[in-house]
């Protein structure tokens, strides 16, 4: 297909309630750090861009990136050493050693995520913020690079900051500030603790506390390589989350729990719940039993 570039519109495809984006190739820049300097190409490329962040074995990227690089995907910038140097893209070698100063450029066929089709809905706007109802199943964003997401495809042409962040499979209200003094009042405000959240959470099982406050106050320790965090009494960073039960569902064994967050951890619902016996039902990746919801 022909290069592409992120401002350009892509074709989205939307097949039995599912949104597609049809594969299309894209460029990427970017500086080599120093501490590459004097390193092969394909093994200083293979730790920039880990191409299976489950499995983030250089050498395999390695191998991968080397084909790239062989296919002529993969072209260096030289910084310039004299006034006089002439400096052009070239196609390098995979043992090509890494200068100070190189820049890289990188043809990718790219693959977007499915996510659901669902339009998402505008709760409030005004000249300083956007506030959205962010359906379940869409990313906030997914690295730099991902275009099925809602900050690509809600206002693809407009200025919009994050405040705050959902996890993929959340929905709720979701602030974006037009600007970035806007976006630091509320930054301020949610780390100051003077913002509260609230989440109502489906849990296996029936949940404790019969409607009192339960406080769950195990640290949170995040896993890169399992991409999930790990709540217990000995590692981590302080967390805090209340727990208040609201309703039991003898039908399939599910409890309603409303969640209210007192620090801001990786996925720390999900953790302390996993870890106090109650975790989210259909969030298999912390031991969640499977239902399909109708």
């Amino acid at each position: 297909g022909n290069t592409k570039t992120e401002n350009e519109n892509k074709d989205y495809v939307h097949v039995n309630g599912l949104c597609y984006i049809v594969p299309y190739e894209n460029v990427i820049k970017q500086f080599i750090k120093d501490k590459f300097i004097g390193q092969p190409l394909d093994y200083t490329v293979a730790q920039m861009f880990v191409l299976n962040r489950h499995d983030p074995d250089v050498e395999k990227g390695r191998k991968i990136w080397r084909k790239e690089i062989e296919e002529g995907r993969v072209k260096i910038l030289k910084s310039k050493q004299n006034k006089q140097d002439i400096v052009d893209w070239e196609i390098p070698s995979p043992d090509r050693v890494v200068l100070k100063g190189d820049q890289l450029s990188i043809l990718r066929h790219v693959h977007e995520h499915i996510v659901p089709a669902v339009e998402p809905k505008i709760c409030f706007e005004d000249n300083s913020v956007l506030v959205m109802n962010k359906p379940p199943g869409i990313p906030i964003h997914d690295g730099k690079r991902s275009l099925n997401s809602i900050v690509h495809s809600i206002r693809p042409n407009q200025k919009l900051i994050l405040c705050h962040r959902l996890d993929k499979l959340v929905s709720g209200v979701q602030i974006f500030a037009k600007n970035s003094t806007i976006n630091k009042n509320i930054v301020s405000q949610i780390r100051e603790r003077t913002v509260q959240k609230w989440y109502l959470a489906r849990v296996d099982g029936l949940f404790p506390g019969d409607g009192e406050p339960i406080k769950c106050s195990l640290l949170i320790k995040w896993v890169p390589e399992e991409r999930r965090s790990i709540a217990n009494e000995e590692k981590g960073k302080a967390a805090q989350t209340v727990f208040r039960f609201l309703y039991f569902d003898k039908e399939t064994n599910t409890s309603i729990v409303l969640c209210s967050p007192k620090t801001g951890r990786i996925h720390q619902i999900r953790a302390h719940l996993a870890a106090i016996g109650h975790p989210i039902s259909n969030d298999s990746h912390y031991g969640g039993t499977i239902f399909l919801f109708i």
